[in-house]
């Protein structure tokens, strides 16, 4: 029984029930298994940059925002923080502008949810370099990543793309990337690999 306990602890996708279970998209349900959640809204803006030598045409811009569940908050009311915007071209992190810091408490657990969406569909590689970006500064706040939920239409190729920051399905890596679909059916997880 002890034994059955310290594995319940020990996996941190044990305290987040199946995503089968619950509607992703749902703030409710999120805050109901998670401490914290991450929102990433993918908008393509084909008029920035729009000039007759721009190269930077389409920008993809990933709108992140994060928040605490509200059974963590003195108020009980989830306040919704615009983080950071992130710009890519073809894949490519071309920008970055911050609004607030990651106010993340230690030891927190939370999930990341990009938002499925038609622009979201075509941003795949921007995606992957967001999620890699976004486990760094998760990782400075030493809080926990349990899940990240990605399109379902682009699960594999988020996946592809998350090989280029060194995540592969190969099990022993010190730093796990629990992979779901959103809506949920396909899982993988990944762990980085240092060369």
């Amino acid at each position: 029984m002890l034994l059955l306990g310290l594995t319940f602890f020990a996996c941190p996708l044990a305290r987040a029930a199946n995503p089968e279970e619950f509607d992703i998209a749902s703030d409710y349900e999120m805050d109901r298994r998670f401490d914290w959640t991450i929102t990433v809204k993918t908008t393509i803006d084909n008029a920035a940059l729009n000039y007759k030598t721009s190269t930077l045409r389409p920008l993809a811009k990933l709108s992140c925002e994060y928040r605490l569940t509200p059974r963590l908050n003195q108020d009980g009311i989830a306040h919704p923080t615009h983080y950071e915007d992130l710009f890519y071209h073809e894949g490519k992190a071309i920008g970055c502008r911050m609004y607030n810091r990651l106010n993340i408490p230690q030891n927190y657990q939370g999930a990341i949810r990009v938002v499925p969406s038609r622009d979201a569909s075509a941003s795949p590689a921007a995606i992957a370099n967001a999620i890699s970006r976004l486990l760094l500064d998760i990782g400075i706040k030493k809080a926990v990543l349990t899940v990240v939920f990605v399109p379902r239409d682009i699960f594999n190729d988020v996946k592809d793309s998350l090989s280029q920051f060194g995540f592969f399905p190969i099990a022993g890596g010190p730093v796990p990337l629990f992979l779901f679909s959103d809506p949920y059916g396909l899982r993988i997880n990944l762990y980085y690999r240092n060369g």
